[in-house]
């Protein structure tokens, strides 16, 4: 294992001689991983060992002072619900929903619980694979963002490979693998925004402490009215029958496999 400078960035091997497995792994400053990087097999190792060679650092010491993040709380409503709704109301585009929470100092998933029901619907917790069935099955185009604290991916297209193992969903395509712990999903929401050119529907996951660990749209051209495929899909889904609380953290891991190039 090499370090890299700060963040915290390690080159990983491991295995027997001649089947090594190698990754960049990266953390942030509490030590969390927030992201890894495996090669595969066709990839370029002496690109990777070129770059590993590059960036180490001389002192390869495994000292390391985490930073303690305080998470922000999330449930907090300091605004009026006739202010949110006129606010939300007047959307015209998607990304003015974060401008939106900021202007009124609201976390996002206290908006969604408050602004009402045309806006926002809360589904039962098995929504997710039922969407997400719903979509292979008609091989619908889809867009799915998965964030932590230092960074967002997005894949974007058609999903196949869609089983339940368990507690896990998983999701298995040759340029497209997704982990999902469903028995951690807390709440599960159906949201509509206002735009320009109607509005547009996400489903999102949230955890026990209210983060969002993963939302769905259907994918669409800017300036182009989402497919209707895709929103009756989103509005077929079961609603909430029954509250009951939850504890636990999503464990949720993404890949996503950038293809050679040359290839589409």
């Amino acid at each position: 294992m090499c370090r890299f400078p700060e963040p915290p960035l390690f080159a990983v091997s491991k295995g027997d001689p001649g089947a090594e497995r190698y990754s960049l792994q990266y953390f942030d400053a509490s030590g969390t991983a927030v992201h890894k990087i495996h090669l595969r097999t066709g990839s370029n190792v002496y690109a990777y060992q070129r770059i590993v060679a590059e960036l180490m650092l001389p002192d390869q010491s495994q000292e390391f002072v985490p930073t303690h993040v305080v998470g922000e709380l999330n449930d907090h409503v300091d605004v009026a619900r006739e202010e949110l709704r006129d606010s939300w109301a007047k959307l015209a585009d998607t990304h003015e929903f974060f401008g939106m929470l900021r202007r009124l100092k609201i976390s996002r998933q206290a908006a969604i619980r408050t602004v009402g029901d045309d806006y926002a619907s809360k589904l039962d917790n098995a929504a997710t694979i039922e969407m997400l069935r719903a979509c292979a099955a008609s091989a619908l185009p889809i867009r799915c963002f998965v964030a932590n604290d230092g960074i967002i991916q997005i894949h974007s297209g058609a999903v196949f490979n869609v089983e339940a193992t368990g507690s896990w969903i998983n999701i298995s395509d040759p340029t497209f693998h997704l982990h999902l712990r469903q028995d951690h999903i807390c709440e599960t929401w159906v949201i509509r925004k206002p735009t320009k050119e109607g509005h547009v529907t996400s489903v999102e996951v949230y955890d026990a402490i209210g983060n969002m660990v993963i939302q769905f749209f259907g994918k669409r051209k800017e300036g182009v009215d989402e497919r209707a495929e895709w929103r009756e899909i989103a509005e077929r889904l079961p609603r909430q029958k029954n509250a009951a609380a939850c504890f636990g953290w999503v464990a949720l891991t993404y890949s996503c496999y950038v293809p050679p190039r040359g290839s589409q």
